[in-house]
């Protein structure tokens, strides 16, 4: 019983909180990576979602871009006419295109990752509350540390 309340107290307070940092409107999220290792190769992956139940599902995403990082000159990367909203990013170097981050034997990931807010975590994967912001603006800049 106690956990029943507990959740419903957790889905309220999250409704509300996206129901306030929701205006009309929409705005860009301008997002510098630090950390990409050199030479830049792979494809970026960036995962946006506004569904705290969706976090980390490569498949229930609010929305996915896609970035060629041979083809680019920097490590800026522009997401455009975005509603208002709470949101959470995960991104993801991909080397061998195949959409998930890799592992090697002792568990340790082949490929770079990060994530909104840089978390960190060092036994478990960040939630969609530790990477969460408000896009409220018409511009909001983002720095995200790849590991």
């Amino acid at each position: 019983m106690v956990k029943t309340h507990i959740g419903y107290w957790i889905a309220k307070i999250y409704l509300l909180t996206h129901l306030l940092c929701l205006q009309d409107g929409s705005g860009m999220i301008d997002i510098h990576c630090s950390g990409i290792q050199q030479p830049a190769k792979g494809i970026m992956i960036i995962y946006l979602y506004d569904d705290p139940a969706a976090w980390g599902n490569k498949e229930r995403y609010f929305r996915m871009y896609k970035f060629n990082l041979s083809a680019i000159p920097n490590t800026n990367f522009q997401l455009e006419n975005l509603p208002f909203g709470t949101y959470a990013i995960r991104m993801l170097i991909d080397l061998n295109e195949n959409g998930d981050v890799d592992y090697n034997l002792i568990g340790q990931s082949d490929e770079q990752i990060g994530y909104s807010n840089n978390p960190i975590k060092i036994f478990s994967k960040p939630t969609f509350r530790d990477a969460r912001f408000a896009l409220v603006k018409e511009r909001l800049d983002l720095t995200i540390e790849m590991k």
